[in-house]
């Protein structure tokens, strides 16, 4: 597969991956929003015919309430002797029938109005004759009447076979209630209300329901349903479920819709807007055909842009290439770029000359390279034999110092001995001369032990010391105080210490480190009372840099070399005994542990001796320990 194709593949790839992103994002939105605009559409028209009921039932009510206040029908239940001719004239049934219930009938609302006395609840006056004489005592609207106004729900009345609503209120006369007054609503109102449909949505449709799953209205689609057909659709059972929504479902036509459904509670019924599925799915089939002819169009115009652009990058690829080819032969290292700008195949072609260049002063200098090699060879070599002499040179060196220490001892054992033998034996038969001879020779014989069991010592620092493993400086602190505890007391010493991290040691030679360093604060002091104090803080290396503090004499910085050499001594055996290895040692431990040792005078008199050692694990900082916890502890 040529550059030029896969250059066209890759850019079709990108596009058709963004096109199809872009075309389904967009038709998602789409529908999204339409189905959303289509719910809010029927939610809104289930709403507003819920209002319509509501206030035509509410409205209907008053107007049997302000009807039940007109005198007349106050007069009609009085004591008729106190009522004047024209009184009597107008509350004569026939009058009330005549020319005021019959008016409202014509209206067309309501299907009768009638009157029942108190107590028996007799339909004393009505607009339908037939009525008249009937007993309804036991029936709702007769006893909650008596109280308050009342609507009953939606039923069929087996008194006029029809189904109907009843709304009752009280007849009062002087804050006593003498009748109920009573109308059936005609429901074919209530149908007219809930049919009535907009232009909008073709298929819409309208209907109530009542507990009993019976039409109370007349749906779109049916035909003489009122109160004589069922429906069990999961919009009106959820709807007389007291629930109120949206669903996807199968109407009482077995036909899939959409439907908003709401319930009445005061009526006990449920309102139900619907729409054909089919309906919806038109509007969604149409924005998707239009999406495909976008997106083939689009998709045209990609592969057309697609092979400008292969073609506009593969040509300055095949001029490269061109050149590339000519490299042969004599030529082999002969290139010379065919491109000009600032476009990244341009630049590979200036480094690729550049590069042709290199290799070409490269192969002039070949042989002074192999030259080179080959002396570089020889150093290496010859620096790996003397590491190894040099290793096997230090091998020899300690273990001669070890027999020769021993070895050394032995005789100087015999010389102290035999010469202690002879000033006990001849005490009494040698003068004062002879004594100090001896003891000359004692006390010399004594230092060059010491001396070579200083030696030896510095000399197992290396050969025996033990793996460096996580350690607590404050701990081992502490058990070096406790073994330098007689020294401290005799010499009323004061040592104290912040807190001190875990480091990476030997736990006895950093134990010996302390003690030397402490044994010379304690030592090299004049004060009646010497003063250390141990600190620690973390350097820029992160390693831990101890800080030992003293009030003793000072050294001064021109011996700052000088006092880390073995058995050098800056004052007389007779002013500070020791044979001056101490502080030789600590620089031995100090370095075996990857550390440095420094000091540092103090103007005003002491020394300060720095190491630093290694940490174990994380890194603490001792001194956010230490600004917390300012008391340090002290050990006298």
């Amino acid at each position: 597969m040529t550059l030029k194709t896969r250059i066209l593949l890759a850019f079709l790839s990108i596009s058709f991956l963004a096109l199809v992103l872009a075309s389904y994002n967009f038709f998602r939105i789409s529908t999204d929003s339409y189905k959303n605009e289509l719910y809010s559409y029927l939610v809104t028209i289930n709403f507003q015919k819920q209002l319509r009921v509501e206030q035509w039932i509410e409205r209907e009510t008053i107007n049997l309430e302000l009807l039940a206040k007109l005198s007349v029908f106050q007069a009609a239940f009085t004591d008729r002797a106190t009522l004047t001719q024209r009184q009597l004239q107008n509350s004569t049934p026939d009058s009330i029938v005549e020319r005021h219930l019959m008016p409202s009938l014509l209206s067309g609302i309501y299907q009768e109005l009638f009157i029942l006395n108190i107590p028996d609840g007799e339909v004393i006056i009505s607009t339908s004759r037939s009525q008249e004489g009937k007993i309804m005592s036991k029936r709702p609207f007769y006893i909650q009447g008596q109280n308050r106004s009342y609507v009953s729900n939606p039923h069929y009345s087996l008194s006029i076979r029809e189904p109907t609503m009843v709304i009752s209120t009280p007849i009062r006369h002087k804050s006593s209630v003498v009748a109920v007054l009573a109308a059936r609503l005609n429901l074919n109102y209530l149908t007219s209300i809930i049919t009535e449909r907009t232009d909008l949505k073709g298929t819409e449709d309208s209907f109530i329901v009542n507990d009993n799953h019976y039409f109370l209205t007349e749906p779109r689609y049916g035909n003489n349903y009122a109160l004589k057909k069922t429906t069990y659709s999961d919009g009106v059972t959820a709807a007389l479920a007291g629930q109120t929504g949206v669903k996807w479902y199968l109407d009482y036509r077995g036909v899939p819709v959409i439907g908003a459904y709401t319930y009445l509670d005061k009526q006990n019924i449920a309102l139900l807007t619907e729409i054909d599925q089919q309906e919806y799915q038109a509007p969604i089939r149409e924005i998707k055909n239009k999406l495909i002819l976008v997106s083939l169009l689009v998709a045209a115009a990609a592969v057309a842009i697609g092979l400008f652009t292969a073609e506009m990058l593969y040509k300055p690829v095949r001029k490269l290439g061109d050149a590339v080819g000519q490299m042969s032969g004599e030529n082999l290292l002969e290139f010379k770029n065919p491109l000009s700008g600032t476009d990244e195949l341009a630049i590979f072609g200036d480094k690729l000359a550049a590069l042709t260049n290199r290799l070409r002063s490269t192969l002039v200098s070949q042989d002074e390279l192999l030259v080179e090699i080959e002396r570089r060879t020889q150093l290496e070599k010859r620096l790996k034999k003397s590491l190894l002499e040099t290793k096997r040179s230090n091998e020899e060196l300690q273990q001669f110092a070890y027999v020769a220490s021993h070895d050394l001892q032995e005789p100087l054992r015999m010389v102290s001995s035999f010469t202690q033998l002879l000033a006990d034996r001849y005490k009494d038969q040698l003068d004062e001369k002879a004594h100090r001879y001896i003891n000359f020779a004692v006390d010399g014989a004594a230092r060059m032990q010491i001396l070579i069991e200083d030696l030896l010592r510095f000399s197992r620092i290396s050969t025996q010391g033990k793996e460096l493993v996580p350690i607590n400086s404050s701990a081992v602190l502490t058990d070096t105080l406790h073994l330098l505890r007689v020294l401290v007391n005799e010499r009323n010493a004061q040592i104290t210490h912040d807190n001190l991290p875990t480091i990476m040691g030997d736990e006895v030679q950093i134990s010996q480190l302390f003690q030397n360093l402490i044994t010379n604060g304690i030592k090299f002091c004049q004060a009646k009372t010497p003063t250390i104090h141990v600190s620690v803080q973390l350097n820029e290396d992160n390693f831990y840099q101890f800080s030992f503090r003293d009030n003793g004499i000072g050294i001064d910085q021109k011996y700052k070399d000088r006092v880390f050499v073995i058995f050098q001594r800056l004052h007389t055996r007779e002013e500070y005994s020791g044979t001056g290895i101490g502080l030789s040692l600590c620089k031995r431990i100090v370095e075996r542990h990857g550390g440095q040792i420094w000091f540092d005078t103090e103007p005003e008199g002491g020394t300060i001796f720095h190491i630093t050692l290694q940490p174990a694990g994380d890194v603490e900082n001792p001194d956010a320990d230490n600004s917390d916890n300012s008391e340090t502890r002290s050990i006298a």
